[in-house]
């Protein structure tokens, strides 16, 4: 999730240093002097705008890269409707220059980083949405990213404990609702996680010594995926 909120970070500070350090006025005329005048401030509010909320997502992806358990889906959600809703604010309190020169540049710029914006945020969000887990007869299936067709007859053995230790990613997300890839569990070792917290966890052992820690975020639903699935074993 922090490399999505990165990218966004460095999109916006490049185009806001861009927007709002590289631009020079044009002396044509009186007519055109004004128009480039006009531009060039518009051009330097918008930098500003991009500059404050780059600095905003360096923030929240820090933040998140020292303090993977914080929410901050909520703040994610909200940051790309605010950061349009600001550059809205501003082409309303400009409305009077809408004519100046090149303005159509500076539309497809913003409309261009707005839908990365927006593309990366919807990209964050799914990444984070739960794995969805089902077992048939002869089936465990985990649908999503990360997620993996696993044959009954794979699996060596179940167990259920009241917990385990993340230590280490290897690749995947951790938030404080969405665990899944590939982690390092303190005493485990190499772990696959499809997990909603690292508490009430059912471990699946595969027969090529792969683990697979599974649960719900209710206790009683990992409980009964637990009993369904240690039953399908002893068939």
């Amino acid at each position: 999730m922090y490399i999505n909120n990165l990218i966004i970070c460095a999109i916006l500070l490049i185009s806001g240093y861009f927007l709002k350090y590289n631009n020079k006025l044009q002396i044509i005329g009186k007519k055109e002097s004004k128009s480039s005048l006009n531009q060039l401030k518009l051009m330097k509010d918008l930098g500003y705008i991009f500059l404050i909320f780059g600095w905003i997502y360096l923030f929240l992806a820090v933040l998140y890269m020292f303090f993977p358990n914080v929410n901050i889906i909520f703040a994610l959600n909200l940051l790309p409707y605010l950061f349009l809703i600001s550059i809205l604010a501003l082409f309303i309190m400009k409305y009077k220059i809408n004519k100046i020169y090149n303005f159509k540049k500076i539309i497809i710029l913003i409309v261009i980083i707005i839908l990365i914006v927006f593309g990366l945020n919807i990209a964050s969000t799914f990444l984070s949405l739960p794995n969805e887990i089902s077992i048939n007869n002869t089936n465990l299936t985990v649908k999503g990213i990360y997620g993996m067709d696993i044959d009954i007859g794979a699996i060596d053995r179940v167990e259920y404990v009241e917990s385990i230790l993340l230590f280490k990613k290897l690749s995947g997300i951790k938030t404080n609702k969405t665990i899944k890839g590939e982690f390092v569990e303190s005493s485990l070792g190499e772990v696959t996680a499809f997990l909603e917290s690292e508490k009430n966890v059912v471990l699946v052992f595969l027969k090529n010594d792969k683990i697979l820690c599974i649960n719900f975020r209710d206790k009683a639903k990992t409980e009964i995926f637990y009993g369904i699935l240690k039953s399908k074993l002893k068939k």
